[in-house]
């Protein structure tokens, strides 16, 4: 008889990405979430929703204040 596997991924999709974006940080840019950033926004242009977002977390890292 033919058994059915099922797999389930060890972590969530936003865990392992954080987890690879440390390492990247680490690894790439010398702990420099800053660099990370800059190289990511001047490689691919950001959409309105997107900087919207960026800006919003900023924000959030500030304490609201603008």
């Amino acid at each position: 008889t033919a058994r059915t596997h099922i797999y389930a991924a060890a972590y969530s999709e936003d865990q392992t990405q954080r987890q690879l974006v440390m390492d990247l940080v680490e690894r790439a840019f010398d702990g420099s979430a800053a660099k990370l950033v800059l190289q990511a926004l001047s490689a691919r242009a950001a959409s309105p929703d997107e900087i919207d977002e960026i800006k919003k977390l900023l924000d959030t890292y500030r304490g609201g204040r603008r």
